[in-house]
C-alpha cells in the first residue's frame, strides 16, 4: 500500500510541474512518503527554506544558494571609534589632565596642570622662570636669581643672601670675612686688601685702617722710583717723591697705604716733603702747597705723576 502512495505522489509532482510556467506557479502541494502535503511559496524550486531571525542560509529562486547573512535584530553595526584627544582644542581628552585652548592659570599649554618645576614656564600662573629646578638664573621657587633676593642659590655661586649687606653676608652674597677684598663695615671692617689678613700694610689683621709711620716709604711698584710719608692719620696721607724724582702711579701706592684715591697733586719743584724749600725732610716737612704740577699723563698702569711733586691720598 505504501509503495502505492509513493508512486501516485511522484505521478501527481510530475502533473504540477507540467501544468504550467514555474513563474506563474502561486502554491503548491508536495505530497511526501508519508503522505503529509507541505506547502510553498512562489518561486520555490522543491528544496526546503529555513530562515531565522539571524538571516540564516537561503536559496534564490533558480534553486541555487544565494549565500549565508547574519544579521541582529537591532539592525547590527559597529560604533566609530573615539577620536584622537587634541591638546588645544579646549577639550580635555582622557589622557591630559587639563585642556584650556593654550596656557592658561590652571592649565599649562602641554595640557598638563601648572607645577613649579615640571620645566615648563607658565607666565599666566606667575612663573617668571622654570628651569625644571634650581638653576644659575632661575631659583627652585620659579622665580629669578639674584643677589638681594633673600634666597640662596648656590648655582649661582651664593653662599648666604640677606637681602643686603649684614655682619655675617657681604652685599655680593658672600661671607664676611676679613681678607676677602670686600669692605663690609656691618661687620666692622674699616678696610679689605684682599691680602691675607696681616699688620703694616695699611690694612690690619683685623681689617682696621692703619696709619702709615712718618717717614716710612717705599718704591714706586711699577717703575721702582722711591717716595716716603710726610703726615699721615686714619683719613689721611701726604706722600711726597724722593729727592730726585721720578714716576709715581700715586693710585696704585695710596691703595697700597689703605686709602681709596688721590687728591690734591704738587708741582715740580721740591725736595721730600716740602715745596720749593731748602733744607726739609720727612721729619722737617716744610711748606705744605699743590699746584696740580706733575701730571705727565698715563701709561697701562694708570695715571703717572712724573719729577718732584707731592700728592695727598684720602
Amino acid at each position: 500500500m505504501a509503495s502505492r502512495i509513493g508512486t501516485l505522489g511522484s505521478l501527481g509532482l510530475g502533473l504540477a510541474l507540467f501544468s504550467g510556467c514555474p513563474n506563474d506557479i502561486t502554491s503548491r502541494t508536495i505530497l511526501t512518503t508519508d503522505g503529509q502535503g507541505e506547502s510553498g511559496s512562489s518561486g520555490d524550486t522543491g528544496r526546503d527554506e529555513e530562515t531565522t531571525s539571524s538571516g540564516g542560509d537561503t536559496t534564490g529562486s533558480s534553486g541555487g544558494p544565494v549565500g549565508t547573512a547574519e544579521t541582529s535584530s537591532s539592525g547590527g553595526g559597529s560604533e566609530p571609534p573615539d577620536a584622537t584627544p587634541v591638546c588645544g582644542d579646549g577639550v580635555r581628552g582622557p589622557t591630559e589632565d587639563c585642556d584650556s585652548a593654550g596656557e592658561s592659570i590652571s592649565c599649562d599649554a602641554d595640557c598638563t596642570f601648572p607645577l613649579c618645576g615640571d620645566g615648563y614656564t607658565n607666565a599666566s600662573a606667575g612663573e617668571p622662570c622654570d628651569d625644571g629646578g634650581e638653576s644659575a638664573t632661575c631659583n627652585a621657587d620659579c622665580t629669578l636669581a639674584r643677589c638681594g633676593d633673600h634666597k640662596i642659590n648656590p648655582s649661582r655661586g651664593e653662599t648666604c643672601d640677606d637681602g643686603e649687606e649684614s655682619a655675617t653676608c657681604n652685599a655680593d652674597c658672600t661671607p664676611a670675612v676679613c681678607g676677602d677684598g670686600v669692605v663690609n663695615s656691618l661687620a666692622g671692617e674699616q678696610c679689605d686688601d684682599g691680602l691675607p689678613p696681616a699688620d703694616g700694610d695699611g690694612c690690619s689683621s683685623t681689617c682696621a685702617l692703619e696709619e702709615p709711620d712718618v717717614c716710612d716709604g717705599g718704591v714706586d711698584p711699577f717703575t721702582g722710583d722711591p717716595w716716603v710719608v710726610c703726615e699721615a692719620t686714619e683719613a689721611s696721607a701726604w706722600i711726597s717723591s724722593g729727592p730726585d724724582g721720578g714716576y709715581f702711579h700715586a693710585q696704585a701706592i695710596c691703595e697700597a697705604l689703605g686709602y681709596d684715591s688721590v687728591g690734591a697733586i704738587g708741582g715740580n719743584c721740591g725736595s721730600p716733603c716740602s715745596f720749593c724749600e731748602a733744607g726739609s725732610s720727612c721729619d722737617a716737612t716744610g711748606l705744605r702747597a699743590f699746584n696740580g704740577g706733575g701730571n705727565c699723563g698715563s701709561d697701562d698702569d694708570g695715571p703717572v705723576l712724573c719729577t718732584t711733586v707731592m700728592w695727598i691720598c684720602s
